[in-house]
């Protein structure tokens, strides 16, 4: 095999007789040097470029794969229609007239007309409407038009026991009816004064009973479906949100410990016609009756209804678990140099059971039995969870010494 040299090497070698020429007139001894290329067998110098083409094209193809991505994405986020690119682009003319957010928006609301849809379908055969009958003895015959009609009640017990967000006539007559038009003759009346609140039994059984949420197991901004009139008269829907799952309905910053005082408020306002209605959340719990206080309504929690009704069936009478304290909810009422938690007696009444275990004003209640007085739990409703003489005990902090202790005491 030949050896190959490269011209500049070569040249260097060549003697200065075979050369002279040739270094002297390049132009004009062509011949000779196309010779000695010839004899030589000279390759010139040549550049590889396949490789480099081949690396070139992966890239691109990557890049390009890269970018047609992000802007799918870009454009999938609604980036591009929530600024001015398309305008300054021109091309917003080319694009659909309702872009992605308004699409998503209208899929959200869909998807929650359809949830409403199965919450209400779900609830109502435990809504009852209350009309006044001048019939006493033939229900089916109740004129079933506005002027008759009270309100919405909600079953408590699958034997007939209805409650009702207000306190009806006891002389007069009343009906019950389902939305499927079934209608019961009211029986029994039994209502709670200080609460407002009406029990009515019907002549039924096996009705279905919903379950029901605690006041402090309810969040703001939850929703809140409330349900008014029947089934082609006067049926009204209204979907709303909690705005606030401890609203304190009182006139001071002192409460006592018999009387419930924490409510739930609504984000927006709700017509006459929506008072004494059942609320429910999207999880097909009942969260509690509305109540209309002059004009402003709230949301009475389950957890008093069920109190009532209980004791108002058991004792004839709605009668409040006695510890005879007034106090400041500190979750509540900022109090300086005081903790954000616990009850902060302000006095203790002379017939009060604490009395006689030198419980004063000034001491801190701090825990009732296990449970912490904080945003979740409150001194009132905690006693009344508990029926007269239950014992509980009580951890108190001194307003003297600061030292926490224990006593047990039983409920009057």
């Amino acid at each position: 095999m030949s050896k190959k040299f490269f011209l500049n090497k070569k040249i260097k070698s060549v003697t200065d007789e075979k050369m002279s020429g040739a270094i002297a007139s390049p132009l004009g001894n062509l011949s000779d040097l196309q010779k000695f290329y010839q004899e030589k067998k000279f390759e010139k110098p040549r550049f590889r470029y396949g490789r480099f083409v081949i690396i070139n094209l992966i890239l691109i193809i990557v890049l390009s794969v890269i970018i047609s991505f992000i802007i799918i994405f870009l454009f999938s986020s609604g980036f591009f229609a929530q600024t001015k690119l398309l305008s300054w682009l021109r091309i917003d003319s080319f694009l659909p007239a309702e872009n992605v957010v308004v699409e998503r928006k209208e899929q959200t609301n869909v998807l929650m007309d359809e949830r409403v849809n199965e919450v209400v379908s779900h609830v109502l055969p435990s809504v009852v409407s209350i009309f006044s009958s001048a019939k006493s003895n033939a229900p089916n015959l109740v004129i079933n038009q506005a002027k008759n009609y009270l309100g919405n009640g909600v079953v408590l017990t699958n034997d007939g026991w209805l409650v009702y967000g207000g306190l009806l006539k006891t002389a007069d007559n009343y009906v019950a009816m389902q939305d499927n038009g079934n209608s019961f003759k009211v029986v029994n009346m039994m209502q709670d004064l200080s609460l407002g609140l009406s029990f009515l039994k019907v002549e039924a059984d096996n009705l279905p009973v919903l379950p029901m949420i605690k006041r402090k197991n309810i969040n703001p901004a939850e929703s809140a479906l409330i349900i008014d009139g029947l089934a082609g008269l006067n049926r009204s829907l209204f979907l709303t949100m909690i705005s606030d799952n401890r609203f304190a309905l009182a006139d001071s910053y002192s409460w006592e410990s018999e009387k419930n005082y924490l409510f739930l408020t609504l984000e927006k306002s709700v017509a006459d016609n929506f008072s004494q209605a059942p609320v429910f959340n999207l999880n097909k719990e009942l969260m509690g009756l509305i109540i209309r206080n002059q004009n402003f309504s709230y949301l009475m929690p389950t957890d008093y209804l069920k109190k009532s009704f209980t004791q108002l069936l058991t004792l004839k009478t709605a009668k409040p678990t006695y510890l005879g304290l007034t106090y400041t909810d500190l979750a509540i009422n900022f109090v300086e140099n005081q903790p954000r938690k616990g009850a902060l007696i302000v006095a203790v009444k002379s017939d009060s059971p604490l009395k006689k275990l030198n419980v004063a004003a000034g001491d801190l209640v701090i825990k009732i039995n296990d449970d912490l007085l904080d945003e979740d739990n409150n001194l009132s409703d905690l006693i009344q969870e508990y029926r007269p003489g239950d014992k509980i005990k009580l951890t108190l902090v001194n307003k003297i010494d600061q030292k926490e202790r224990e006593i047990t005491v039983v409920l009057e």
